[in-house]
């Protein structure tokens, strides 16, 4: 970017910021793609420290402290509360091992052909940039699970296989017992940080942040030797995205993502599969939570746990931690506004009526309480701020 395309973008998005203070309201519906083409008119990679499109009037400076970024206001600087519109240009990026498949077998029924596009396990900025789209969506995974997650796939999916990741791949058995005892050989080969080696595979530090933060092409490997990534970085590039499923609580981000298309200028009757939709918007996204069949994608047959609470090791434990710094905060980071949108969306303001129940947070505790906090409390927090709230 030339010094004068860089002012250039600057000044604009300075105007942008402008309006989203003076016209909230407007902002919330059109500021979006508003700052989107802004973020294509920057065109270089190294924008990325630009407002990015979420109409976020508030983002921290560069040169501020990891994590110090101020929290959006959700609906105003967010773009969260947004309708969809499915005229427009959906670009889904996969980051690996985080119910993409899932979600784009769902997109591709939702989103009309040509509108939508998707690409399996690229850097996010990468894929930005070489699909600019009008909205883009990722989703994100507990660290801890997603750590799992990648170990699994490398150890027992098709791809990469045996051949690939080559003999000194941790390798014992196919029994649990032998997965904890790979698993936690498979994590020695990473901690202390410094390891840039990954089997051919993927390597697991902090690899969310890195999906978020890299220029290159793909994250599976460690770039430049950037263990851990800047949270502040990871943060906005999150920010910059117009929809973010959160893995841990799939049914209840499909709804949001169902409302905000039924919000849209032609509402439901503009996406692929009306009828299915439609269902789906009226009679599945409700308490008591009922039967809902969503589609996975099963990659390996071997390997896969339904909890982890409780079952690995602890030694296993503190590597992952050490590997996932970065990660953990951006998840939680992640899940703050995941709960401001779900407060949003069971609010008079949406759709009156509770949507993620208490099955699911009870659920949901067992397995993240390694965070450090209760998802229960910090939905009840969400819900009762909001009711207090003048800005959404």
């Amino acid at each position: 970017m030339s010094v004068k395309e860089n002012n250039d973008a600057m000044s604009a998005i300075g105007n942008a910021r402008r309006f989203v203070r003076n016209h909230p309201s407007i902002a919330i519906v059109l500021g979006t793609s508003a700052v989107i083409a802004l973020l294509s008119l920057a065109g270089d990679p190294g924008s990325r420290y630009l407002l990015a499109p979420s109409t976020n009037s508030r983002m921290g400076s560069r040169g501020a402290a990891p994590g110090s970024l101020d929290k959006p206001r959700m609906c105003e600087d967010s773009g969260r509360c947004s309708p969809l519109d499915t005229s427009k240009t959906f670009a889904f990026t996969y980051i690996s091992k985080s119910a993409g498949w899932s979600l784009n077998k769902a997109l591709q029924g939702l989103i009309p052909w040509g509108n939508y596009n998707s690409k399996s396990e690229p850097s996010v900025h990468w894929h930005m940039r070489k699909y600019p789209a009008d909205y883009n969506i990722i989703s994100l995974k507990s660290p801890r699970h997603h750590v799992w997650s990648l170990f699994a796939q490398c150890k027992y999916g098709e791809w990469p296989g045996p051949d690939v990741t080559g003999p000194n791949f941790p390798r014992s058995g196919a029994t649990p017992e032998s997965d904890d005892v790979d698993f936690n050989s498979w994590l020695d080969h990473f901690v202390p940080l410094g390891e840039d080696g990954f089997f051919n595979c993927y390597h697991p530090a902090n690899y969310q942040s890195r999906a978020l933060t890299t220029l290159h092409s793909n994250p599976h490997g460690v770039i430049a030797m950037i263990f851990e990534p800047s949270l502040d970085e990871a943060i906005s590039t999150y920010r910059s995205q117009n929809f973010v499923l959160i893995t841990e609580f799939y049914h209840e981000s499909m709804c949001l993502f169902h409302h905000r298309l039924a919000l849209g200028p032609t509402g439901l009757q503009g996406v692929r599969s009306v009828d299915e939709a439609t269902d789906f918007y009226e009679t599945k996204c409700r308490c008591p939570k009922p039967q809902v069949e969503h589609t996975f994608k099963t990659h390996h047959k071997e390997g896969h746990r339904s909890s982890l609470r409780d079952t690995l090791p602890l030694k296993s434990l503190g590597k992952i931690e050490a590997l996932t710094k970065v990660d953990v905060e951006l998840y939680k980071s992640g899940l703050d506004q995941f709960m401001s949108e779900v407060a949003w969306l069971e609010s008079d303001l949406g759709l009156g009526r509770r949507v993620l129940c208490d099955e699911s947070l009870q659920q949901a505790e067992g397995e993240l309480w390694y965070l450090g906090l209760s998802v229960t409390q910090l939905y009840h927090d969400k819900v009762a701020d909001l009711g207090k709230s003048t800005t959404y």
